[in-house]
């Protein structure tokens, strides 16, 4: 199929003057960050809804690499199956309390650290004191990003229990920005 102007006349019009044929470099593609969220679980609830609606809208600016997760307890089925189709969801977990669900995601125990070694950001939702992470982890130069929609006391209890390893924290609305400490930095996403 002749779609190019210059193509056809040198197939039907040799004898006319031909047009050079420019050749154009291919942009190189930029580098896009990859991304690791560690989360609690993938119950019902603002942080699913906020993954699903953020990744797939991402997915030009960022490189999911995975949803880390340590609680089979809930699983908001639709949501989950619709998180899978754009990055790979872990289950990091001793032991899954539903079988029903294992097709949407793999059981690696205690991988945090393999995961965490291909990132560039690890951005850390709801997992405080009682949802510990492996004590020696090392996230290296990666940026660490405590992201919350929360007001709460849990929201507080989570911010200090990983300000060991913040980078930056992020607040989705102005009143959860109000849960962290005076005088400590948080960038706002005011939904």
């Amino acid at each position: 199929m002749l779609n190019d102007v210059a193509a056809f006349k040198r197939k039907f019009a040799p004898h006319l003057p031909q047009e050079r044929t420019k050749v154009v470099e291919k942009p190189k593609p930029k580098h896009k960050p990859k991304v690791l969220w560690i989360v609690a679980d993938l119950a019902k609830g603002g942080i699913i809804r906020f993954l699903n609606n953020l990744i797939p809208m991402m997915m030009e600016e960022i490189e999911p690499v995975a949803v880390l997760f340590c609680s089979t307890f809930q699983i908001d089925e639709v949501s989950s199956s619709t998180l899978a189709r754009f990055t790979k969801l872990v289950f990091t977990g001793e032991q899954s309390t539903t079988e029903s669900h294992t097709m949407m995601y793999t059981t690696d125990v205690g991988a945090y650290q393999k995961y965490v070694d291909q990132c560039d950001i690890v951005n850390i939702m709801a997992r405080g004191p009682y949802m510990p992470l492996p004590e020696d982890i090392k996230f290296g130069n990666k940026s660490v990003v405590m992201q919350f929609h929360g007001s709460c006391k849990w929201t507080l209890e989570c911010y200090q229990y990983l300000r060991k390893w913040l980078t930056h924290t992020v607040g989705i609305s102005l009143k959860s920005a109000s849960v962290i400490p005076p005088g400590l930095p948080v960038d706002l996403i005011d939904l």
